[in-house]
């Protein structure tokens, strides 16, 4: 027998962008129920840095300081280094502002904070375990119709599609993903327990070196550390199958030439192989249907600009939704937000993306270039140059003055 359900807003997706929606939502007594295809949070290396300007939105939302008490705060900025000794090549500070450093914590955290928040209220509901199999709108009544895994269908009158990079919601709905690939490599993710801070590492780290290159983090307040490493696509069979066995052989050779210290000993806790990707929907809307996070945009992880933008996605669409539901403003709000949000991602996450990934990963002449000139200026403490590249990061929210 079908399980048949209904609420104003159905959100697809309990990752940070899907919850912290309907947190938004849920403080503006919006009755909201969420699907997730996963049986419980997702625990894979993912994004794990939070920002001033997304701090904001924490705080905004009344859930700051249990992040700041999960997470740790990086008060040593991000230092560049050589690959193995682990020399410094340059350093950007933190600051002296506490306020504007950034927090360190796995996403998964993030959600399990943002979760337990919502227990709190009687009209949210989340659903592990139901993946999204079809959808259908109707103009006639303004709903969206959806059916799960489980025999469950549910119908709503907006639906919010935060169901990651893969989206189902997305590609039910027809709308495209517009960019590019980056083809000469594959990204490794690790997190791995390992004394990196006893070695004089600071929380944010970028190793570059001739040809190997890795951003390495300290995951939380714990002794874990994020390595993110890139393994050139010459390297790789595209015909073989991923086999998580052998990436952790291989990443123990990766660790050495990256990491100072007996490498050996270090616990590789999870581990994952994916392709970075810049993509972004060629619309953020479909009838009632609307899209943020990974959803609606892809980007490389390096420079944190990919959960940071989601995030701020998720900040936009729940005011929006706000001001329809609950102070009947009218439904072209939501075509605002769909632009709005569509060209930040194009304008400012992308190119800066680009930008950081180049600026790390680049060997041709004219990246090598780059990266020497930027960690001259780091080293010299060019404000006006580094003011410039910090200028992206304001621009990344919509929601600043709210």
């Amino acid at each position: 027998m079908t399980d048949k359900t209904s609420s104003t807003v159905c959100v697809v997706g309990a990752g940070p962008v899907g919850l912290f929606t309907t947190l938004l939502l849920a403080q503006a007594g919006i009755d909201v129920v969420v699907f997730e295809a996963e049986d419980a949070i997702v625990k894979s290396p993912r994004a794990m840095g939070y920002f001033d300007i997304t701090q904001d939105e924490f705080r905004k939302a009344g859930i700051l300081d249990e992040i700041k008490e999960a997470g740790l705060l990086n008060d040593q900025g991000l230092k560049w280094r050589r690959p193995q000794d682990g020399g410094e090549l340059a350093g950007l500070p933190s600051g002296p502002d506490p306020s504007h450093w950034p927090i360190q914590l796995g996403q998964h955290a993030v959600g399990e904070i943002i979760l337990k928040r919502l227990a709190q209220f009687p009209k949210v509901h989340v659903h592990f375990g139901h993946k999204l199999e079809s959808l259908e709108q109707s103009d006639a009544d303004g709903t969206v119709l959806t059916r799960y895994t489980g025999d469950r269908e549910h119908t709503s009158q907006y639906l919010v599609g935060a169901d990651g990079g893969k989206s189902t919601a997305r590609k039910l709905t027809g709308i495209q993903l517009e960019g590019f690939t980056w083809e000469d490599f594959q990204m490794v993710a690790l997190n791995i327990e390992y004394d990196l801070a006893a070695l004089g590492w600071a929380p944010g780290n970028a190793v570059v070196g001739d040809d190997i290159w890795a951003v390495v983090a300290r995951i939380g307040k714990d002794n874990l550390w994020r390595v993110a490493y890139g393994i050139p696509t010459s390297e790789l069979d595209p015909e073989e199958p991923y086999d998580e066995a052998r990436e952790r052989t291989r990443a123990r050779g990766k660790l050495a030439k990256l990491l100072p210290g007996p490498t050996d000993e270090a616990r590789i806790d999870r581990i994952s192989l994916y392709r970075l990707r810049q993509l972004c929907a060629d619309t953020y809307l479909k009838g009632r249907v609307v899209l943020a996070g990974d959803a609606a945009h892809v980007t490389s992880p390096v420079g944190g600009l990919g959960l940071t933008t989601g995030l701020l996605d998720a900040a936009l669409l729940g005011r929006t939704l706000k001001k329809i539901i609950v102070e009947t403003e009218p439904l072209e709000l939501l075509k605002s937000y769909a632009e709005t949000r569509r060209d930040v991602f194009q304008n400012v996450t992308n190119p800066a993306a680009i930008f950081h990934t180049r600026l790390l990963t680049g060997k041709d002449a004219e990246s090598v270039a780059t990266r020497e000139e930027f960690l001259e200026k780091v080293n010299q403490r060019d404000f006006g140059y580094l003011k410039k590249l910090g200028e992206s990061f304001s621009k990344l929210t919509s929601t600043r003055n709210e």
